[in-house]
C-alpha cells in the first residue's frame, strides 16, 4: 500500500516589525543551536531573525513567542544569516546564548557583533555585548561557529568558549575570530590557495555557498569512508581528535580564461600551533571537484544550494529546475533533474523527498521519480489580510524533523506549513521514496526538463587545447616558425627567446638599465632576457605542442654516427633560456626528442641508451653543480633507462662508482714531458691541466652544497624507478649498467638501510651516546629499498652477488666470515619474528574470525548490504577488547528488512536483545 505525505493549511507564526521610514525591509533568517559538549551540537526549534535597522530577534517555534531582542543602530543592516548557539555549562553552573550577527552600515563598513546571556543556577541573567570591526574587502556571506566551538575552563575556573568563529566573505576570504573577544586569529584566501591544475589566471571570484562540518562527517559522507583520501592532503605532522579538523566547503563561481565556471573545494582548518609565528598557512586544500553548468549561468538568476553530507550530494534550484549533484567523485555528476514549476525556494525533508515553494503552492517531489507527492496552496491574505505584499515569495528557511514544520518567510510574516510523513502500519516510516508511492503521481510533461540539446562548453577541457588544424592558424604556425628560424640564421638569439617565450607564455622580467648594460651580451650584440621562472612545473601553461617540438629540435643535435654516447647528443643553445625552459617544464623527454627529430625530418636514428645516456652527460656538463640534471629527473615523467643514467652520472659525481670519462692525470704532476715529444702532446697535457682546475672548481662547490642537491636528486631518481615494473627494471640494469655499476648500487641501498635503522632491533631504541629515540622511518622506504634490491638481484643473479663480495675482501676466510655473519642475522632475525608471531598469533587469528563473520553478517535474503564506516567503527572498538577464549561471535547486523522490501535501522533495544540470545549459559561474556 503506498504511503503518502500530508500537508496542513499554512499559517503565520509571527510577524515581524517593519522599521519606521523603511518602505521595503529585508530579513535574514538564521538558526539555532544546542549545545553540551564537543560535537554535541543539535538544531532547537527555534529560529533567529535578523531585521534591518531594527534588531535580531529569537522566536520560538514550536510556541509562537518571541524569546528575545537584541537592538542594533537603524543605519546597519546585515549581510547575512545570523547564528545564535545555546550552550549548557558544566557542572550546572547554568545556561549562556551567544548570538553572533554581521552587518554593515551606511559607510560600507563591516562589523561583527556578539550578543551573549548567562543565566546561573539561581535566575539570574546577564547580558553583555561586544563588537568589531572586520577589516575586509567584500561583504560577509557566512557566519558560523566551527565544530570545534564549546566550553572550556580557564585556569582561575571562568568559564569561555573555544575554538573559532568562522566568517567567509563573498571574494572567499575567510577569518577566524576569537568567540569572547572576537579578535582576529588569522586570515586566509580560498581563491589562493585552490590548487587546480589549470593555469589560466582567475577572476570574478564569488563564494555562493558555505558549509561547515567535521572532518569525520566529510569523510563518511564525501569521501563515502575513504579516511586515507581526506589525510593524505594534511600534514604528517598534525594529530587531530576523533572527529577530525573543522572542514569549510564552498560552492564558488569563478571566470577563468573568459568562461564562467564554478567549484566545490573543501577546505581544512589547521590546529593552532604552540608558537604562533612559526605557522605559515592555517588551511588546507582537502579537495576539489569542477561542478558543470546544466544552463547558462545569468546573474539574474543566482541557484540556490544546500549540501546533503550524508549522502554526498549538492543540491542546486535556478529559474525552477532542480538538480541533484554526486559530488563523491572527481567532477560532480548529475543524478536527477526536475523541473519544479515556479520554484523559489526549496527545503530537504529526507533522501528522496524536496519541499519546494512557490509564489502560489507548496509542493513535495521526488526527484528520483520525477513525481508530485503532495501539494498546498498558499492564501496568506486570509490569514492575515493586509499585512503581505501579493507580489512576495514563499522563503524556505528550515525543516524541524521532530516538530515536522518547514518555516519560511512571506514579506513580513514567519510562516509554517505542517508536514506529516507517510506512515506504514501505524508507526511512523523511517525512510520514504519507494516506488510504489510515485505511480499514478508523475508531473506533467511539460514540466520535465529534458537534456539539453546544446551544452555549455566546459573551459576545463576546450579553452586547455592550445594549437588547431582548423582555419589558418596552420599557416601562421609556419610563418612564426620561419621568422624564428630567420632570427637563429642571423644570430639573433635575443629576439629568437623573446619570439618563443611568447609562444610559451612565460613573462619576461624587467631590468634596470645599469645592470643591462653590466650583463653579458648575446652573439647578436643584445643582451639576453631575464624568463620568470616559476617554482612547480604545473605553473607552466599549457602550450602547442608543435612549438615544443620544434625548440627540441633546435637546442639539441643527435649525431647516429658518433662512437660513444658522449658524442651522440650535443647541445648548441646550452645556455639559451629556451633549453632551460624545456628542461624545468618537464618537456624533454626521450619520445618528445624522437617525435622532434622525425616532424623535422632530419632522421638520425639515435639508439635509446645512447640518447638518453648522451642528454644526462650534456646536463651534467652544462651544470656542473648537478642542480640542472636533479630539477629533469624532479619535473620530467622518465623510463627506467633514463632514470638509471641519471642515477649512475649522479653516483660517478660522489664517487660511488668509478667514472670512465675522467681523464687519468696521476703522473701529470709528477712527470715531466719526455724527449721527443711533439707540441701535440704538450696542447693535450696543457688541457688536461684545465680539466684538472675546473674538477678542483667542482669539488669545492660540492664540499659547499650544504642541501645535499646529489643526494635529494637519487633519492628522487631511486623512488621514481621503484614505481615500474620489475621486468623493465631488471631488463633495464641487464642491459645498460656494468655489473660493478650494480654492485654499485646494491652497496648504496645497503647503506640506506643502516641509517634507516632498518637493520637494528626494535628494542634498540636509542642511538649510541643519545637519550632521543629517533623518529620511525615511513613504511614506504623499506619497500622501496627492497624492491629496488631485489631487482638488483634478479639483474646479476646471487652467483653474481657473491662473486662481488669474493672479489671485495682481501682473503677466502673473510669471506666466509662475512657470510656467516649474514646468514647469523637473516636466521635471528626468523626466530623473532617466529616469537612474535607466537605471541600475536591467537590475537591475528581472532580478528581474521570477527572480520570474516562481518563480512557474513552483511548477507541477507540474497543480498550484500554495504557495511557503513560508523558499523565498522564500533567493531574496531569493540575487537579491542578481547573475549574469554577468544571466540568471535557473529556481530548482529544493524539493518533489518522490513515488508514492502524497505531497509531500516534496528533501535539498539532490538539490537541488544539479539545480542543476549548469542550469549550461552553460564557465559563469562558481560552483556
Amino acid at each position: 500500500m503506498a504511503a503518502n505525505y500530508e500537508m496542513h493549511k499554512p499559517y503565520v507564526l509571527a510577524e515581524l516589525p517593519r522599521p519606521l521610514g523603511s518602505a521595503s525591509t529585508s530579513y535574514a533568517i538564521g538558526d539555532i543551536y544546542g549545545q553540551s559538549g564537543v560535537g554535541r551540537r543539535r538544531r532547537r526549534p527555534e529560529i533567529v531573525v535578523g531585521i534591518d535597522g531594527e534588531a535580531a530577534n529569537l522566536y520560538d517555534v514550536s510556541a509562537s513567542r518571541l524569546i528575545t531582542s537584541y537592538p542594533i543602530p537603524p543605519q546597519n543592516t546585515f549581510t547575512c544569516p545570523p547564528i545564535s548557539i545555546r550552550v549548557r555549562l558544566p557542572k550546572g553552573k547554568g545556561i549562556a546564548r551567544y548570538t553572533y550577527i554581521s552587518t554593515r552600515d551606511t559607510s560600507k563598513a563591516l562589523s561583527i557583533t556578539l550578543f551573549k546571556d548567562v543565566v546561573d543556577g539561581a535566575g539570574k541573567t546577564t547580558s553583555t555585548s561586544k563588537t568589531c570591526r572586520l577589516r575586509a574587502s567584500s561583504p560577509v556571506c557566512y557566519i558560523g561557529a566551527a565544530p570545534s566551538f564549546a566550553t572550556s575552563t580557564a585556569p582561575d575556573g571562568a568559564q569561555y568558549m573555544a575554538g573559532n568563529l568562522v566568517v567567509v566573505c563573498t571574494n572567499g576570504d575567510i577569518f577566524a575570530l576569537d568567540p569572547e573577544q572576537l579578535d582576529q586569529r588569522w586570515k586566509e584566501s580560498a581563491s589562493k590557495i585552490s590548487r587546480d591544475e589549470v593555469s589560466a589566471p582567475v577572476s570574478d571570484y564569488s563564494v555562493q555557498s558555505v558549509f561547515v562540518a567535521s572532518g569525520q562527517d566529510i569523510v563518511d559522507g564525501i569521501f563515502e569512508g575513504h579516511a586515507a583520501s581526506f589525510t593524505s592532503a594534511l600534514p604528517q605532522q598534525v594529530n587531530f581528535g576523533e572527529a577530525g579538523p573543522d572542514t569549510i566547503v564552498l560552492v564558488s563561481h569563478m571566470v577563468r580564461g573568459g568562461a564562467a565556471e564554478r567549484q566545490l573545494s573543501i577546505f581544512g582548518i589547521l590546529p593552532a600551533p604552540e608558537q604562533p609565528e612559526a605557522a605559515l598557512q592555517q588551511m588546507v586544500q582537502i579537495h576539489v571537484a569542477p561542478i558543470p553548468f546544466q544552463q547558462p549561468p545569468s546573474d539574474s538568476l543566482a541557484p540556490h544550494y544546500k549540501l546533503h553530507l550524508q549522502s554526498g550530494s549538492l543540491l542546486e534550484l535556478q529559474n525552477g529546475t532542480l538538480n541533484v549533484y554526486d559530488v563523491t567523485t572527481t567532477i560532480a555528476t548529475v543524478k536527477h533533474t526536475l523541473r519544479m514549476q515556479g520554484a523559489t525556494s526549496f527545503l530537504r525533508l529526507s533522501g528522496h523527498s524536496t519541499l519546494a515553494a512557490s509564489p502560489t503552492n507548496i509542493s513535495i517531489y521526488n526527484p528520483a521519480f520525477h513525481s508530485l507527492q503532495a501539494t498546498v496552496p498558499i492564501h496568506i491574505s486570509s490569514l492575515a489580510p493586509g499585512s503581505a505584499d501579493d507580489n512576495s515569495n514563499y522563503t524556505l528557511s528550515s525543516y524541524f524533523r521532530r516538530l515536522d514544520l518547514a518555516v519560511g518567510l512571506y514579506d513580513n510574516l514567519i510562516i509554517g506549513v505542517q508536514v506529516e510523513p507517510p506512515k506504514a502500519g501505524g508507526k511512523r516510516a523511517v525512510g520514504d521514496g519507494l516506488l510504489i508511492d510515485s505511480i499514478g503521481k508523475g508531473t506533467p510533461k511539460d514540466l520535465i526538463q529534458s537534456r539539453p540539446t546544446k551544452r555549455v562548453k566546459s573551459s576545463a577541457l576546450t579553452a586547455l587545447l592550445p594549437g588547431s588544424v582548423a582555419g589558418n592558424y596552420m599557416e601562421r604556425c609556419l610563418q612564426d616558425m620561419d621568422r624564428a628560424d630567420e632570427f637563429l640564421a642571423e644570430g639573433d638569439l635575443k629576439s629568437f627567446e623573446e619570439h618563443l617565450a611568447a609562444k610559451f607564455q612565460v613573462e619576461l622580467e624587467t631590468k634596470d638599465p645599469a645592470a643591462a648594460e653590466e650583463q653579458e651580451e648575446a652573439p647578436g650584440g643584445k643582451t639576453l632576457p631575464d624568463w620568470n621562472w616559476l617554482l612547480d612545473p604545473s605553473d607552466y601553461p599549457v602550450v602547442d605542442r608543435r612549438w615544443t617540438l620544434y625548440t627540441i629540435s633546435r637546442v639539441i643535435a643527435l649525431d647516429a654516427d658518433a662512437e660513444d654516447a658522449n658524442e651522440a647528443v650535443t647541445l648548441p643553445l646550452a645556455s639559451s633560456n629556451v633549453f632551460i625552459y624545456l628542461v624545468l617544464a618537464g618537456h624533454l623527454t626521450i619520445s618528445n626528442i624522437r617525435a622532434a627529430f622525425r616532424d623535422a625530418q632530419q632522421g638520425p636514428e639515435v639508439p635509446e641508451a645512447a640518447l638518453a645516456e648522451g642528454l644526462v652527460l650534456r646536463l651534467a656538463e652544462v651544470d656542473p653543480t648537478l642542480q640542472l640534471l636533479v630539477t629533469y629527473v624532479h619535473v620530467t615523467k622518465l623510463e627506467p633507462i633514463e632514470l638509471l643514467m641519471a642515477i649512475r652520472t649522479i653516483m660517478r659525481s660522489l664517487d660511488y662508482i668509478r667514472d670512465p670519462f675522467k681523464t687519468k692525470t696521476s703522473n701529470l704532476l709528477t712527470e715531466g714531458p719526455a724527449e721527443g715529444e711533439t707540441a701535440e702532446e704538450d696542447e693535450t697535457i696543457r688541457m688536461e691541466l684545465d680539466q684538472l682546475e675546473w674538477q678542483l672548481q667542482t669539488t669545492e662547490h660540492h664540499l659547499d652544497d650544504n642541501e645535499a642537491t646529489r643526494a635529494r636528486g637519487l633519492t628522487s631518481a631511486l623512488a621514481k624507478l621503484g614505481t615500474h615494473s620489475s621486468q623493465s627494471v631488471v631488463r633495464a640494469l641487464r642491459a645498460h649498467l656494468r655489473a660493478d655499476e650494480v654492485f654499485s648500487l646494491i652497496f648504496v641501498l645497503r647503506g640506506e638501510l643502516v641509517r634507516g635503522s632498518w637493520t637494528s632491533k626494535y628494542v634498540d631504541g636509542t642511538l649510541p651516546g643519545t637519550t632521543v629515540e629517533p623518529e620511525a622511518p615511513s613504511d614506504d622506504s623499506i619497500c622501496l629499498i627492497a624492491n629496488l634490491l631485489s631487482r638488483c638481484i634478479d639483474a646479476v643473479g646471487p652467483g653474481g652477488w657473491l662473486l662481488n663480495d669474493t672479489m671485495t675482501v682481501d682473503s677466502g676466510a673473510d669471506f666466509l666470515h662475512a657470510l656467516k655473519l649474514e646468514a647469523s642475522a637473516a636466521l635471528e632475525g626468523i626466530q623473532e619474528a617466529v616469537e612474535l608471531s607466537g605471541v600475536l598469533g591467537e590475537v591475528v587469528r581472532y580478528g581474521a574470525a570477527v572480520r570474516k563473520h562481518a563480512k557474513k553478517g552483511a548477507k541477507k535474503d540474497g543480498r550484500q548490504l554495504v557495511i557503513r564506516a560508523e558499523e565498522a567503527d564500533v567493531e574496531a572498538r569493540e575487537g579491542s577488547w578481547l573475549p574469554v577464549g577468544l571466540k568471535a561471535g557473529k556481530p548482529v547486523s544493524r539493518e533489518k528488512v522490513v515488508s514492502g522490501g524497505e531497509v531500516v535501522k534496528r533501535t539498539q533495544r532490538e539490537i541488544g536483545h539479539l545480542v543476549s540470545h548469542k550469549v550461552e549459559d553460564y557465559s563469562l561474556e558481560s552483556m
